[in-house]
């Protein structure tokens, strides 16, 4: 699976209205908008949402987020967490362990 990442200003604007928005995904045919926010998140919480983002894409257009979550935890082999933080209530994280397993997954394609 190809995609990419890149920041956009929609993004940004649906953070600053709803604070746990990060990413979004369909904006652009297989990219992963950004917040500028999304940068200053803690690697738990940045990885999960990414993962979910791809999950978003491995899932098509018509999965919801719990689609979303099983294809991320399916591809990664991962389990994406939901819980409240200063960044956002009810937003994705995984553990440390599972971030850098996604990290390294996310490597290894570039």
């Amino acid at each position: 699976m190809n995609y990419y990442s890149r920041f956009c200003k929609q993004a940004d604007h649906e953070h600053k209205r709803s604070k746990r928005q990060y990413a979004h995904t369909y904006h652009h045919e297989d990219v992963i908008c950004l917040s500028e926010a999304f940068q200053d998140l803690p690697v738990q919480h940045y990885w999960a949402i990414f993962a979910h983002e791809i999950g978003h894409l491995i899932a098509g257009y018509e999965g919801d987020e719990r689609a979303a979550n099983r294809a991320a935890n399916k591809h990664f082999k991962i389990k994406i967490l939901y819980r409240d933080s200063k960044f956002g209530k009810r937003l994705e994280v995984v553990s440390k362990k599972d971030a850098i397993k996604i990290e390294n997954h996310i490597h290894k394609k570039i």
